[in-house]
Order: C-alpha cells, then sequence, then structure tokens
C-alpha cells in the first residue's frame, strides 16, 4: 500500500474524524495509481470503522473505491462473485449487524450496479434495514435517538434502491420474500410517524411482486467470462418494473385513489428500463390466495392495504372473488 495513504489513515484514526478536505487529499492519492490494491481498502474499512464519517462526500468516495476494484477490477468486469462478496461481509458484518452508513450505503451500491451477486447478499442487507426499523438502532440512525416501528426518509430510499436493485432476487422484479418484508415492516409499522415515501414504496413494491413479469435472466458470471463482454452500466430503477402507470383520468373521481395520488408519482418515466417487463392482466388464484393471507391476518384492512388493493383493481380490472370481502372491510 502507499505509505502516504497508510499516514494519512492512521492520523485520522488517531484523530477520530474526517474532514471533507481529507476525503480530497485521500481521493488524490488513491487514485494516482491504475490499480487499488485490497490493503488499501483495508484502510478505508478501518477509517470508516473507527471515525464513522457520515459526509456524503466520505461515503460516496468510499463507494467509489470499494466498488471500482470489486466490480471492475477483477473480471469480468460488473460482477460481484462469492469471493468478493465474502470478503465485503468480513469486513462490514459484526455480530450479524452492519455498524455504520458508509457500509450500508456501499452495500446497497454494488447491488444497485453489478450486473449479478450471490443470493444471499440481497437479504442480508434487506435484513439490516428491517432490523433497524423495528429496533430503532442502525447505521441509518443517529446515535442515542431510538425510535422503534417507524420508516424513516433513509430506509425508505435504502429499500426502494435494495428491493429493485439488479443483484439479487428476480432482477427488477420484486420477489416473495421481498414482498413479505413489505408487508412485515407496514404491519410493525401501522399508526407511526413514518415517511411519506413509505405509503409510496409499499404499494409500488407489492403491486410490482403481483403484476410484474420478465423473461429477463441476468448472465452468469461463467456465461460473462466465456463471452468475454464488458457489462454496460446498469443503473436500476423503478422505472423498471411497471412499462405504465394509473392514467391521469382515474384521479379525482372521489374514490379512494384520490387520497393516495402521492403513491404514484407522475415524474417516474415507466417505459424505460428493460423491455421485457410489463404488466399482467390478472392476478392468479395463488396470488390472489397471498394476498388475501396477508389481508386477512389481523382481521382488519388498513389504509396500505385499501390503497394497494385500488392500485390492484385499477390494474387488473376487477378484483378476484376472494378479495371482495377484504376489499368491504374498514380499518
Amino acid at each position: 500500500m502507499n505509505t502516504e495513504i497508510s499516514s494519512l489513515a492512521a492520523r485520522l484514526i488517531q484523530a477520530g474524524r474526517v474532514e471533507d478536505s481529507d476525503v480530497l487529499s485521500l481521493r488524490a492519492l488513491v487514485w494516482r495509481d491504475d490499480n487499488t490494491g485490497f490493503d488499501t481498502l483495508d484502510a478505508l474499512f478501518l477509517v470508516n470503522d473507527r471515525c464513522a464519517p457520515r459526509s456524503k462526500a466520505w461515503i460516496d468516495f468510499f463507494i467509489e473505491v470499494i466498488g471500482d476494484v470489486l466490480l471492475h477490477q477483477t473480471p469480468p468486469a460488473g460482477f460481484l462473485d462469492e469471493h468478493g462478496a465474502d470478503w465485503l461481509r468480513s469486513r462490514i458484518d459484526r455480530a450479524g449487524s452492519i455498524a455504520t452508513i458508509g457500509e450500508i450505503e456501499l452495500l446497497v451500491a454494488l447491488l444497485e450496479n453489478a450486473e449479478n451477486a450471490p443470493l444471499s447478499l440481497k437479504p442480508y442487507a434487506l435484513a439490516q434495514i428491517e432490523a433497524t426499523i423495528v429496533s430503532g438502532l442502525g447505521p441509518t440512525r443517529d446515535a442515542g435517538v431510538v425510535r422503534p416501528n417507524c420508516v424513516d426518509e433513509a430506509e425508505v430510499r435504502l429499500l426502494r434502491r435494495l428491493i429493485f436493485a439488479s443483484g439479487g432476487e428476480d432482477a427488477a422484479i420484486v420477489g416473495s420474500q421481498e414482498a413479505d418484508m413489505l408487508f412485515r415492516i407496514k404491519d410493525a409499522t401501522l399508526g407511526s410517524e413514518n415517511a411519506p415515501g413509505w405509503l409510496t414504496l409499499f404499494v409500488q413494491g407489492v403491486g410490482n411482486h403481483l403484476l410484474a413479469h420478465s423473461d429477463y435472466r441476468a448472465l452468469s458470471r461463467e456465461e460473462a467470462l466465456h463471452l468475454n463482454a464488458v457489462m454496460e452500466s446498469n443503473t436500476p430503477s423503478i422505472a423498471r418494473f411497471f412499462s405504465r402507470m394509473l392514467p391521469g383520468d382515474m384521479f379525482g373521481r372521489g374514490t379512494i385513489i384520490d387520497a393516495f395520488k402521492s403513491v404514484f408519482p407522475a415524474e417516474h418515466d415507466l417505459l424505460s428500463g428493460l423491455a421485457s417487463i410489463g404488466p399482467r392482466s390478472d392476478l392468479s388464484a395463488a396470488e390472489a390466495a397471498w394476498l388475501k393471507k396477508h389481508i386477512a391476518a389481523d382481521g382488519l384492512t388498513d389504509p396500505f392495504e385499501k390503497a394497494l388493493m385500488t392500485f390492484l383493481l385499477d390494474e387488473v380490472g376487477h378484483m378476484p372473488a376472494m378479495l371482495s370481502e377484504p376489499l368491504r372491510r374498514t380499518a
């Protein structure tokens, strides 16, 4: 490792803090060489662990350097393999938990930008966010502030990026484990002062799970190596999961939709992304049964479930008979 990087890292650890000017100095030193060694990454992890910096400048730099090594300096480009994932977890995991905001942001960014990643990594990241929401303690929360069973804006943002990240279960499609998690979080946080975006994410995520379909399959690492192709940069977003949104003329009709306009932000371009992904015209019996089980679990239909069912009713055009009773119930 460059001795200048080692010396600067040691000084930052001794001081216990990282200023933006320090980030600029580290950036100049790290990118002076074409290749960054894992010993340099270990030094950055040590600074992140001992100083726990939360500034955007540090987090952006931290993600940039480690992502470049894990995703672009090891062929094939864009793939996070088992070795890289194991190395990463050995640096960020402390008895099953992630301690710093830089580490959870790094994990999310890797899953977002990886063409493919080990299947265990996304559930691990999602479990970190869910545990923070329920306990009120975790990397997204400020030290000394405990707010259990509520969803903050930072958690909405990270959950959105994770469930629609390419490097995990059913790329661009919300999987069954992820949809179950959204219901668990919804039930745990009902009545709390949640971030406004939480309702949006719940409806979009579960709606995606039930209605979206795709023939898309990510290349395996072996296939990519065989083709010797450079993976194109992949920037997933929620635009990838539906080919359309609610038509504008549905709003203002005096239905429950009018109360949940924020669930369907107009600025999202739902025609972008993978062309093979689009909405289905109906719910299968298994999907309807899954939804009924979740909605009927507590004998009430809460506002989140009403918003979801109203969205599904508009998309499908009718509600399966087994769901008609939950739709009529009120919280």
